[in-house]
């Protein structure tokens, strides 16, 4: 099972890379590549919410136990058949953390998916 640390890390390795690549290519002439295919996970605890409507979401922003904080957007007409705005909305009030599953596109974070994280299981001593 992966610890917070080691997704975080992975993480800001990919952001390295993602960031790193299409500056060199753009400064080298070549072409940036087409990332709308890959897909990258973070889990944390909700910390705000805007809504387009009751049932769908504009933004939803997540911090991870380091305190990293990442705002994820949804497009338009998108919904979540669990994760309504009032659902996302009570996960920041318990403080239940969330696995948001999303790609970067033109530099924002689209939400491709939205569930509960799963339950680390404290292992005995």
């Amino acid at each position: 099972m992966f610890t917070f640390l080691s997704i975080r890390l992975l993480y800001m390795s990919q952001a390295i890379l993602l960031g790193v690549a299409p500056a060199a290519l753009a400064v080298c002439g070549g072409a940036q590549p087409d990332t709308r295919g890959e897909t990258l996970v973070f889990t944390g605890l909700v910390t705000d919410v805007e809504a387009r409507s009751l049932l769908e979401l504009e933004s939803i922003e997540v911090t991870d136990r380091s305190g990293a904080a990442l705002r994820f957007h949804a497009e338009r007409g998108q919904r979540f058949a669990e994760f309504s705005p009032s659902h996302a909305r009570g996960h920041m009030l318990l403080a239940e953390p969330v696995e948001v599953t999303y790609r970067e596109m033109d530099g924002l974070l689209f939400i491709v998916d939205l569930a509960d994280a799963p339950v680390e299981r404290l292992e005995p001593s």
